[in-house]
C-alpha cells in the first residue's frame, strides 16, 4: 500500500538519485558496444547489453562537438515497459525502434525548476502515462563544466531500480536540450505535507521512516552516498511508497552532517545523520539545528547544539540521538552490523521491512489549517479569526512569539526588493508585531515598523506596498489577499497604537 491511502490524491514516498549522489567506491565501468543512433544527431551512441545499463550522456550543442552522445534509448531491461506499442519495445543489448523525442511526450505545467534545467509534468503519448521530464541546457552544462556530473546523474539513475527509487524511464536530447524522463511522484515533496498537516503521529513517522531506511539501504548496497537526503524535493510522494531522489546540492543547510561542513570523507553516515534530522522534523514540523542565520545553524551543528520538546516520545528520541552522532563511526547504521541493527532498533517494531508496500499506511490526519487564518478566505466579512486555528498557529509559529503574543494573520508571500523575490512567512502579531520569515530555514529575515504613519497601498488584490518613514516593503500575495492584509494591519494599528 502507499501513502495514497493515507493522504488525499497522493501516497507513498519514495527518494531519487541524481547529481549530488556520489559512488563510494565508484563501480567497474561498463562494457559497451557502439550502436548507431536513430536519432537525427550524426553522432553514435552507446548502449550496454546488461540490464542495469549504465547510459553515459553527451552534452554537445551546435556549437562545440559533443563529448559522448546522450543515448536516446529508454532504461535497459530485458522486458518492455507494459502497455508500450511494439515500436517503442527494446531488448537487452540493443537500441529501440523508434528513438524517443519531445514528439513523443505531451509537454505540460512546470513543477520544478534548477539552476541548470526544469522539470516539468510531460505525457508519454503512446499510453497515456505521465512522467517529471527534466530539462537540462546544453548550454549552461558546457559553460559550467557540468558534464560529468550529469553524466554521473544518468548513470546512477539507471542503476536504480526500487520500490522507493524514483526510476528513470528514457533519456533524449535536442540541439539544446538533453531530457530524463523521471517516474512522477503527483503527491509532491514529504515535507509539504509536513508543513500543511503539522507533526506527524508516532505511527506515521515510524512507517515513513522505514520507508526511507529500505531507500537508502539499497541506494548503500551499490555504493552510493545521496549526500542530500532532505525532507523538501528529495523525497516525494508518488503512487507507489515513499520514493527517494536526489539533488545537486552536496548538503542542505540543517540536513548537513558536521564532517561535511568540515570536509572531511563522506561516507553513508552523513546520509544517516540526515535520516535522524528527518525523523526530528516529522515529529515536531521543525528542524532540529535552528538560528538565525546559516553560519549559526552551522554552528550548532558542529556543537550538537538541539532540543528535544518535552512530548517528543522517547523511543524516537533514542533513535534520533543516537543518528545525531558528531562521531559519524558512532551512528546507529554504521558498522559491520550497519543496517541490521538500524531496523532492529525499538522505534521500529512492529515494522516488516520486507512488506511494507503491501501495508495500509497510517492515516495522517491535517493537524489544522495553520498557513493561514484561510477560512476567513471562504467568508465575506472579515470575522474575528477562529480561535481553534489561532492555538494551532500560535504553536506552530512559537519560536517567533514574545510571551502571550498571538497571531492575528499570517500566510505565505513573495516580498521582493530591488531585483529580488523571496519566499516568505508573513505574520502580524497582536502586539502588534509585522515579522517576515524564511519558513524553510525557519529564521526570522526582518520586521515591518507598524506606527500610525504607516500606509498600505494596494496595487491590485495580488500586489502591495507597506509604506513607512524609511522603506518601502513590496509585497506579493498569490492567493489575492491584499484586502484582507489591509485590514487586519490598520485594524492593529488602530486598536493597539491609535490613528491620527
Amino acid at each position: 500500500m502507499s501513502l495514497a491511502q493515507a493522504l488525499p490524491q497522493s501516497s507513498g514516498a519514495a527518494l531519487t538519485a541524481t547529481t549530488s549522489t556520489m559512488m563510494h567506491p565508484p563501480p567497474p565501468p561498463p562494457q559497451q558496444q557502439p550502436q548507431s543512433s536513430n536519432n537525427n544527431n550524426s553522432t553514435n551512441n552507446n548502449t550496454n547489453s546488461s540490464s542495469t545499463t549504465h547510459h553515459h550522456g553527451s552534452v554537445g550543442s551546435n556549437q562545440q562537438p559533443p563529448i559522448s552522445p546522450m543515448p536516446v534509448s529508454p532504461r535497459s531491461s530485458s522486458t518492455p515497459p507494459t502497455g508500450i506499442p511494439p515500436q517503442y519495445h527494446h531488448h537487452e543489448g540493443m537500441m529501440p525502434r523508434k528513438s524517443y523525442s519531445c514528439e513523443d511526450f505531451e509537454l505540460g505545467e512546470q513543477i520544478g525548476e534548477g539552476a541548470y534545467s526544469r522539470v516539468v509534468l510531460a505525457t508519454f503519448k503512446p499510453t497515456g502515462k505521465q512522467y517529471a521530464l527534466k530539462i537540462i541546457k546544453k548550454q549552461l552544462i558546457l559553460k559550467e563544466n557540468k558534464t560529468k556530473t550529469v553524466k554521473m546523474e544518468k548513470q546512477v539513475l539507471n542503476m536504480m531500480d526500487h520500490d522507493n527509487v524514483i526510476k528513470l524511464f528514457c533519456t533524449f536530447q535536442d540541439a539544446n536540450n538533453l531530457y530524463f524522463a523521471l517516474e512522477y511522484a503527483p503527491g509532491g515533496e514529504l515535507y509539504s505535507y509536513i508543513k500543511n498537516y503539522g507533526p506527524f503521529s508516532l505511527e506515521a513517522t515510524q512507517f515513513y521512516t522505514a520507508e526511507i531506511v529500505n531507500a537508502m539501504e539499497y541506494m548503500h548496497s551499490l555504493g552510493i552516498i545521496h549526500r542530500d537526503l532532505k525532507a523538501e524535493e528529495e523525497v516525494t510522494v508518488g503512487d507507489s511508497p515513499l520514493k527517494a531522489k536526489k539533488g545537486t546540492f552536496c548538503g542542505t543547510v540543517q540536513y548537513v552532517s558536521p564532517e561535511i561542513l568540515k570536509d572531511e570523507d563522506c561516507t553513508e553516515a552523513a546520509d544517516l545523520w540526515a535520516l535522524g534530522c528527518i525523523v526530528y522534523q516529522m515529529l515536531t514540523a521543525t528542524h532540529p539545528f535552528k538560528a538565525e542565520s546559516e553560519y549559526l545553524i552551522f554552528q550548532k551543528i558542529l556543537k550538537r547544539e538541539f532540543e528535544f520538546p518535552d512530548d517528543f516520545p522517547y523511543v524516537a528520541r533514542d533513535l534520533v540521538d543516537k543518528l545525531l552522532q558528531l562521531d559519524a563511526m558512532k551512528r546507529l547504521g554504521v558498522g559491520p552490523c550497519g543496517y541490521k541493527e538500524l531496523k532492529a532498533h525499538p522505534f521500529f517494531d512492529g515494522i516488516d521491512f520486507n512488506n511494507l508496500k503491501n501495508q495500509t499506511p497510517p492515516s495522517i490526519v491535517p493537524f489544522a489549517d495553520l498557513d493561514a487564518i484561510e477560512l476567513e478566505d471562504k467568508q465575506d466579512d472579515f470575522d474575528e479569526p477562529n480561535p481553534y486555528i489561532v492555538e494551532k498557529l500560535n504553536e506552530k509559529w512559537s519560536l517567533f512569539l514574545l510571551k502571550n503574543e498571538s497571531i492575528i494573520y499570517t500566510r505565505k508571500v513573495i516580498k521582493r526588493r530591488r531585483l529580488t523575490a523571496k519566499k516568505r512567512q508573513l505574520i502580524l502579531t497582536d502586539w502588534p508585531r509585522l515579522m517576515y520569515i524564511d519558513y524553510e530555514n525557519m529564521v526570522v529575515k526582518g520586521f515591518v515598523p507598524l506606527s500610525k504613519t504607516l500606509k498600505v497601498i494596494k496595487k491590485s488584490d495580488n500586489n502591495m506596498i507597506l509604506r513607512t518613514p524609511g522603506r518601502d516593503y513590496i509585497i506579493e500575495d498569490v492567493n489575492g489577499c491584499v484586502d484582507k492584509w489591509a485590514y487586519w494591519i490598520e485594524k492593529m494599528i488602530s486598536e493597539k497604537l491609535g490613528t491620527n
